[in-house]
């Protein structure tokens, strides 16, 4: 999306809307990539986490190891 938006500006640089649409574009297009990245953390700690040796693999593991990281939040 921001290549796109750097390629608008450069084929239209003179036109002053296009340079402002891009830029909100980019500043969406920033947070967005931020926002993801918070929400790919907790994930990345749950990967690999599993029902510890002798315990049901029942489901309710996952719940609770996503309730441990969600309290950290």
């Amino acid at each position: 999306m921001e290549k796109v938006a750097g390629e608008v500006t450069h084929t239209f640089p003179s036109n002053e809307n296009l340079k402002e649409a891009t830029s909100k574009i980019k500043t969406v297009n920033d947070a967005t990539e931020e926002d993801a990245e918070k929400a790919e953390a907790p994930i990345q700690k749950c990967e690999g986490a599993g029902p510890a040796d002798g315990d049901i693999d029942d489901g309710k593991w996952q719940h609770r190891r996503l309730q441990e990281v969600a309290a950290r939040y």
